[in-house]
């Protein structure tokens, strides 16, 4: 999935190593996201000033990446029961998710 803060890069999946905690990030402008349903809906954190917030430096090497792109494909417009309904400037969209390795 293409940044929706900068359009310059994929969002990725990584591992916080210190604290095994999972975080969605552009590697380019560093907008950070800690759900894939919040890409682009809800305000991204600074992927250091939140690093530095939980006592880390805020360097990718403190990070495993799990994912080197995020795929979030739109299924419906109404939503389909049992999946979950995301609102955001766009309107009502339901969303699968999946993240793959791309090699």
């Amino acid at each position: 999935m293409l940044c929706p803060r900068c359009q310059q890069d994929d969002i990725v999946k990584a591992k916080i190593k210190a604290i095994e905690a999972f975080i969605f990030t552009c590697p380019e402008c560093d907008a950070t996201w800690f759900k894939i349903e919040e890409i682009g809906v809800a305000p991204f954190l600074d992927f250091a000033t939140y690093m530095n917030s939980i006592g880390l430096a805020g360097m990718w090497e403190e990070l495993e990446v799990i994912a080197e792109r995020v795929w979030v494909s739109v299924i419906s417009a109404r939503g389909v029961k049992g999946q979950r309904v995301v609102r955001g400037k766009w309107g009502q969209t339901t969303f699968r998710k999946h993240c793959e390795n791309v090699v």
